[in-house]
């Protein structure tokens, strides 16, 4: 789910409850600490959290689970082993299935590396308004499809075979969400696409992938290029159509229609029209109707719907690794915005200021927390050889005397008086804050929140930007003499806005290449 989504910060249960909306109960949250003594006094309180516990994961199962089900029919995994196998695996295990089938030889991997990929561009920064999302349905499995393309190594065929068939099952299914109007049932069929969407684009990736063991590289960077080719195709259609492209990212685009196209009826046919354009068996689609969009840089947006509910793409905007006050400070600022509204954006500078210098908040607020990728006797040893560099989650935990295991997460803040503290030196657990005596470093904490301001400093001219973010506000602050500039247009090939300095940005990659 959150390889397509993106949207969950972390996998707890208690969490993920309250993200689905499964927990109505307000029952107390007992942790972990708490249950043996709890159960020594009150061993009703124990046996309830355990109950919901119970009736959540089913939720979660029944919410997220069915499609991985589905796919154990398919792929030759138990349950189990299919829930933790990377999309690269589940691949591979489908083909050589059919060859071991027919007593066919396996090949060898190719050698070498993929240099093409996709075609994301920006033409406009800022806030526009009436923006439509235009996407290319299964845009690399189509190209496979309709080009024939498969490893020259596939002897069998199976490739082309296995692409086809979840394409047609997956585009089934998404078309049949349209017509759903229970939500539940909505968000089990969107999870079920969504799950095979992954599986099928990384037939893509799998072509990419140095340990496949039919992987082909030429074939790869094939796929790359005709997808480059056929979204420049499309943002060339609408530039001759006078509608404006505002962002165009590897299978859709987000774009202004012309004029002359203002129902919904109309932009449905624009969309058909262009979709008439491509080759036979590319099809674009309608993907969504916004509001307004604000657009920051390549891959990353933000989107206002028509039921005023905001999304926001990208990590140069919000990234998992800020903290909840940060994530929270950075959502309401874009949402002011996008209302235009430059007086509630200071106010909640100057509430967020006041609220960090005089410790009106809460620990959760400000820490940071971290998962242990190593227990603590692999980071020592390699500590000890020079094999990485300190860890903060670790030499924290170390200080206070715990012993971390792979897998256990670590919350911590920074303690000091000023700026430009080593963090390793000055931070503590999130557990050893007081709140009667609080040692947060709040000078750290005003540069943070500054550092968040200033991803918004392009909208506005230098000299307003420093009177809407500023705490200090003696005469009065009056909006009426600023103004957000207005969207501004790159030209092909141009730049967008610099990338933020220092900036914190991380991704994984999975077996299949996909991040």
């Amino acid at each position: 789910y959150n390889i397509s989504k993106r949207a969950l910060d972390h996998y707890g249960l208690r969490y993920l409850s309250q993200y689905f909306g499964f927990t109505t109960s307000k029952a107390e949250i007992l942790t972990q600490e708490r249950i043996a003594p709890t159960w020594a006094s009150q061993p009703e309180l124990v046996m309830q959290q355990a109950e919901q516990d119970c009736r959540d994961i089913r939720s979660l199962s029944d919410r997220l689970a069915r499609s991985y089900f589905f796919q154990t029919q398919m792929i030759p995994l138990t349950f189990d082993a299919l829930l933790r196998a990377g999309s690269a695996s589940k691949i591979e295990l489908l083909m050589m299935r059919e060859y071991t089938r027919q007593k066919h030889s396996i090949p060898k991997p190719q050698v070498g590396s993929q240099r093409g990929g996709a075609y994301t561009d920006i033409f406009v920064t800022g806030i526009v308004e009436n923006v439509l999302h235009a996407d290319i349905e299964s845009l690399y499995p189509s190209i496979m499809v309709t080009q024939q393309i498969k490893p020259s190594t596939d002897e069998l065929d199976v490739f082309q075979q296995l692409v086809k068939s979840l394409t047609a099952t997956r585009l089934e299914a998404k078309h049949a969400l349209q017509s759903l109007s229970v939500e539940s049932e909505r968000q089990a069929a969107d999870a079920f696409q969504a799950s095979l969407k992954v599986l099928i684009n990384s037939f893509y990736g799998y072509l990419g992938y140095p340990r496949g063991l039919f992987n082909d590289y030429e074939q790869a960077d094939c796929i790359a290029a005709l997808g480059q080719e056929l979204l420049r195709s499309i943002v060339r259609e609408m530039d001759l159509h006078n509608a404006t492209v505002i962002e165009a990212d590897t299978d859709g685009l987000y774009f202004v229609p012309p004029d002359n196209v203002r129902t919904e009826e109309q932009e449905l046919a624009f969309v058909e029209k262009l979709s008439q354009a491509l080759p036979t068996g590319i099809n674009l689609v309608l993907a969504g109707r916004y509001k307004k969009i604000l657009s920051y840089r390549k891959k990353n947006y933000a989107l206002l719907d028509y039921r005023d509910r905001l999304t926001i793409k990208g990590s140069s905007l919000i990234s998992r690794s800020l903290e909840r006050f940060a994530k929270n400070y950075i959502q309401l600022c874009i949402n002011c915005l996008l209302q235009e509204d430059v007086k509630g954006l200071h106010d909640l500078y100057v509430s967020l200021s006041q609220d960090i210098l005089q410790h009106r908040w809460d620990v959760a607020d400000f820490c940071r927390t971290e998962t242990i990728r190593d227990s603590m006797e692999t980071y020592e040893v390699e500590l000890a050889e020079g094999k990485r560099k300190p860890s903060v989650a670790h030499e924290v935990s170390k200080r206070s005397g715990l012993r971390l295991k792979q897998g256990d997460r670590a919350s911590y803040y920074v303690t000091g008086q000023h700026t430009s503290v080593k963090i390793l030196e000055n931070c503590k657990l999130a557990a050893e804050w007081e709140p009667n005596f609080p040692d947060e470093n709040t000078a750290y904490y005003i540069d943070r929140l500054n550092e968040c301001s200033k991803k918004f400093d392009f909208f506005f001219e230098p000299d307003k930007f420093k009177e809407v973010f500023a705490a200090e506000d003696l005469f009065g602050f009056d909006p009426l003499h600023i103004h957000i500039q207005e969207q501004k247009s790159i030209p092909r090939g141009g730049a967008a806005p610099p990338e933020d300095e220092g900036g914190e940005f991380g991704i994984w990659l999975d077996e299949s290449g996909i991040g």
